[in-house]
């Protein structure tokens, strides 16, 4: 790595004020995550965000990483086409083309200032540390104060706990690949898998299920990343053991694990209706797919996948280069997690990162790319693994 420049250092510097005002944003004196708080208008921190983020934005984008690194500039391509796309929407449709393109600017500028970073191992030390100690502050007060202990409500929070249930979920992945990675010694592995278990357990209080699961799925992929197949079957093995145990011997934990996930608004099934809200969007798209809710209002409300949202909402006449983006950036990132992630290294650890929104967005609305800064950390980390991968001259001019 070549010698860090003043430049460098107030870039790390305000990328851990950035870091900071994206993690204590949810905190609950700031949003609070009640059916009253209005979420929508955003936080006192919502300017100080914006503002830092613009600035460190400025401070790294240059012309000649678009020519470096295919990501980026396929990324650049994408926006100005959904630009161009959803300005002409709007001469025919009530189509908002400026709040929609900042949706996709936030991720692309988080890519970029990951990609442009450049963190020595003691500063990327110091950046992780930091996120998962804000983020479990942050969790734990937000249990504390809106549902006054670890205990599992029969009331969901408002839809923020999935944004929040994200950031969490991050920290779950990116402590325990740091519990894993073989250059620690044991008690700091020890510290990160605590760190590990404990957002573990504030994501299945909040009941941010899709978070909570596909962390945990990611958890055992770092599992097999590390110890290959063979072990993994091992692995399987002893948690079955392990979960036969706690059954056994410790039902209250089963029994909180089941009420996280399995218990939901009266009335509704276990994925509080979202199949149902899928199904009419297929429906929807099958009988209007090139203009869909555009041409029709067939009353669909939130869909859980961003897929077939993006479609629902845009049809594919105006959506079809958000579509393509993120079909294209979901397969880059998962072949880059299967062939390029490498858990003892810092930087690569960044397409694993960047992959947990994308597989959220299965389930979710607006992610991978939002709402707001809920995905900019992950962007990050996947912005200094393409770096990571550029400089190795391992991710060359094109795909």
């Amino acid at each position: 790595m070549k010698k860090l420049t003043l430049l460098d250092v107030f870039r790390f510097l305000l990328l851990l004020f950035l870091l900071s005002l994206v993690c204590l944003y949810n905190h609950p004196f700031f949003n609070d995550m009640t059916e009253e708080s209005d979420i929508e208008k955003g936080s006192v921190l919502s300017p100080f965000i914006f503002a830092s983020f613009a600035v460190l934005f400025l401070l790294s984008f240059r012309i000649k990483d678009l020519q470096h690194c295919y990501v980026l500039r396929r990324f650049a391509i994408f926006i100005l086409l959904i630009a161009f796309s959803l300005l002409l929407a709007s001469l025919f449709f009530k189509v908002s083309p400026i709040s929609e393109v900042r949706m996709f600017l936030i991720p692309f500028g988080a890519l970029v200032i990951g990609y442009v970073i450049k963190l020595t191992n003691a500063q990327y030390r110091i950046f992780t540390l930091l996120f998962l100690i804000l983020i479990s502050y942050v969790a734990f007060m937000q249990i504390t104060t809106n549902i006054g202990a670890f205990v599992i409500v029969d009331q969901y929070l408002v839809d923020n706990k999935n944004s929040l249930g994200l950031i969490i979920g991050t920290g779950v992945i990116l402590a325990f690949i740091l519990a894993l990675e073989k250059d620690n010694n044991i008690w700091l592995k020890v510290f990160y898998f605590v760190v590990a278990v404990f957002l573990l357990y504030c994501d299945l209080t909040i009941r941010a299920r899709a978070a909570t699961l596909l962390a945990v799925f990611l958890c055992f992929y770092v599992v097999y990343l590390r110890n290959g197949s063979k072990r993994m079957i091992y692995t399987i093995a002893v948690m079955a053991v392990l979960f036969l145990v706690v059954l056994v011997f410790a039902p209250s934990v089963f029994d909180y694990f089941h009420a996280s996930i399995f218990s939901g608004y009266e009335g509704e099934d276990v994925t509080s209706d979202r199949f149902a809200r899928n199904a009419g969007a297929i429906s929807a798209i099958m009988d209007e797919p090139f203009f869909c809710k555009l041409a029709h209002d067939y009353g669909v409300h939130q869909v859980h996948n961003f897929f077939l949202k993006t479609w629902y909402e845009k049809g594919l006449f105006f959506g079809w280069p958000i579509l393509v983006m993120y079909v294209s950036q979901f397969f880059d990132i998962v072949k880059c997690s299967i062939k390029k992630c490498d858990i003892n290294n810092h930087f690569s650890i960044g397409f694993l990162i960047g992959l947990y929104p994308f597989l959220n967005s299965l389930v979710e609305t607006t992610l991978p790319y939002g709402p707001g800064t809920d995905s900019v950390i992950n962007f990050i980390f996947w912005g200094m693994a393409c770096r990571y991968m550029v400089d190795n001259k391992e991710i060359v001019l094109s795909p």
